[in-house]
């Protein structure tokens, strides 16, 4: 849980608010929750109850996360250099 709080820590620049404390703390514990409910069920079915239960703290997970600024990263888009060097093909195969 611990290096959970140090990654957020660091992915609000080091020196989070008293708020984004709270929040870090929050989330740690909501991701311990959803790792041992994954251990408990092994990867199997969860009762309607537990998958209710899970369903609500990812929920609540990404919103925390989101309250804190950390939203997913889209994929690393290329360059216009580096599709040029590619001769514009995904592959970077010449025409032939």
């Amino acid at each position: 849980m611990r290096s959970v709080e140090v990654t957020l820590v660091s992915r609000v620049g080091g020196a989070p608010t008293a708020t984004q404390r709270i929040l870090i703390g929050r989330a740690a514990r909501l991701m311990l929750q959803l790792e041992l409910m994954d251990r408990k069920t092994g990867g199997g079915d969860l009762s309607e109850r537990e998958g209710r239960q899970a369903l609500a703290w990812e929920n609540t997970l990404r919103r925390t996360l989101q309250a804190l600024g950390l939203e997913r990263r889209a994929a690393a888009q290329p360059t216009l250099a580096e599709l040029l060097s590619r001769g514009g093909r995904h592959g970077g195969e010449a025409p032939a």
